[in-house]
Parts: structure tokens; C-alpha cells; sequence
């Protein structure tokens, strides 16, 4: 930049420096690491509020003091939070995915179906699939209902 004259005797030299500064990068973002009663297993997962982390985790639990901590970060104003579930409601069950085979045809076994929970933990044992008939063609078509 040129020299600027501002009075006499006195000049004034402006030399940029190497400093950058950090622009857009939001500041209201945590994590939260703790028991959850389902979801994925050691993955962070983005959630925007109470919704999402209901509809992932399963929302409030007893046991998990990071499932209220996170309630009280959206309502004070948060709008983004990182959760792990790092642990499951039962160690034997830290691995395991509950599912059921149906149709289990021929002489060596071969499954028609099989039907396994989203991730692991006890809350796969209280899913439910039903299969009827109750189609147009009963011979080719099935409903399949789960809850």
C-alpha cells in the first residue's frame, strides 16, 4: 500500500500480515457420548432437535444423563449436536441384532425372508412382523406389517 501523508514529517505505512481468520464455522455445535437405548454403535450422528434424537436414539431413557442433557441443549438454544451410542442396554447383547427367518423352504434350509432390527440392543426384541394374506392374488402377493 502506498505511503500516505498525513501530516508533515509523519507517514504512515500499512503492511499486511500472514494472519487469516476463521470464517463461517458454527459455534454451537457439541457432542454427546453416552448409553442410548438404540441407534447406530459407535457413529456420530448429526440431529437437529428432540425429534430426531427420538426417532435415532429413542429418546429420554433413566439411565442416560446425556438423553436429558441433550433435551436442555435444544431448549436453551442449540441447533445442532454429534451423538455417539457407545453402549447398550445389555453387555451380551453389545453385538448381537435381533431378527427372525420366515419360510424356511426345501431340503437345504433356504429362508424366504429374513427380518433383522435396524442396530443392536434389546429394544430389536420388541419388534414385530406379521405377514397376511389379505391381497388380490393370495398366491403371489403378502402384506407385510411391522411394529
Amino acid at each position: 500500500m502506498p505511503v500516505a501523508l498525513t501530516y508533515p514529517g509523519v507517514y504512515i505505512e500499512e503492511v499486511p500480515s500472514g494472519v487469516r481468520t476463521i470464517t463461517s464455522v458454527g459455534t454451537s455445535i457439541t457432542a454427546f457420548v453416552d448409553f442410548f437405548r438404540q441407534g447406530p454403535m459407535d457413529r456420530a450422528i448429526e440431529i437437529f432437535g428432540m425429534a430426531d434424537f427420538e426417532r435415532v436414539f429413542g429418546g429420554f431413557d433413566d439411565r442416560s444423563e446425556a438423553s436429558y442433557a441433550i433435551s436442555q441443549f435444544f431448549l436453551n438454544g442449540g441447533s445442532s449436536a454429534l451423538v455417539v451410542r457407545c453402549a447398550t442396554d445389555d453387555a451380551a447383547s453389545a453385538l448381537a441384532v435381533a431378527s427372525v427367518t420366515i419360510g424356511e423352504f426345501g431340503a437345504p434350509a433356504t429362508p424366504a425372508l429374513r427380518v433383522s432390527a435396524a442396530n443392536a440392543g434389546l429394544w430389536g426384541n420388541t419388534l414385530r412382523a406379521e405377514i397376511d394374506h389379505r391381497t388380490a392374488d393370495p398366491a403371489t402377493l403378502f402384506n407385510l406389517t411391522v411394529t
